[in-house]
């Protein structure tokens, strides 16, 4: 079962690195194009600059669950090497699991944005489009990386391993 939980979670961070490339090409894109135009033939491309802000938080938020898969996320250290050796692999565990009441805070909040955002019709005012499809991205991202955070609580041989840098440290 951790071999098809490890080739699910090794499909899902496939899938989010190729979305954060397409995102940031297609942002890169739309900017670059606005920059012509303007420079070149007076005339922005219309919404570019909007339109590659929601690229942008697409590919963020999606970084922030790829970087947790890697390991390489910020984390607090100021309580490492305060318990026993011992004690690590049941305080990695707590870590991963209150990781994921946080991921899973920031998703309750994000949804109670996203449904007030979507209750009062927002939109944005350059494009007019609403603008609850675009912040859907916290959500995906929070709720990927606590449930990855879950998995490596339940399965701590999933969880990425120290550097060997951070090792040393």
């Amino acid at each position: 079962m951790e071999r098809q939980i490890n080739r699910i979670l090794g499909w899902i961070t496939a899938a989010e690195i190729a979305v954060i490339v397409i995102s940031f090409i297609a942002m890169a894109a739309l900017l670059l194009a606005d920059i012509v135009g303007r420079e070149i033939l007076r005339q922005g491309l219309f919404g570019a600059s909007s339109y590659a802000l929601y690229f942008l938080i697409l590919s963020a938020m999606l970084s922030f669950d790829v970087a947790v898969a890697r390991g390489v996320h910020l984390r607090p250290t100021a309580f490492d090497g305060l318990a026993p050796q011992s004690w690590d692999p049941v305080l990695q565990r707590l870590g991963h699991l209150l990781s994921a009441a946080i991921a899973v805070l920031v998703v309750w909040g994000a949804w109670i944005f996203i449904a007030e955002t979507r209750f009062f019709n927002e939109t944005n005012p350059t494009i007019r489009l609403p603008l609850w499809p675009m912040q859907t991205p916290l959500v995906i991202g929070f709720g990927l990386s606590g449930l990855r955070h879950l998995v490596f609580a339940a399965f701590p041989d999933l969880a990425p391993r120290k550097s060997a840098t951070e090792a040393e440290a």
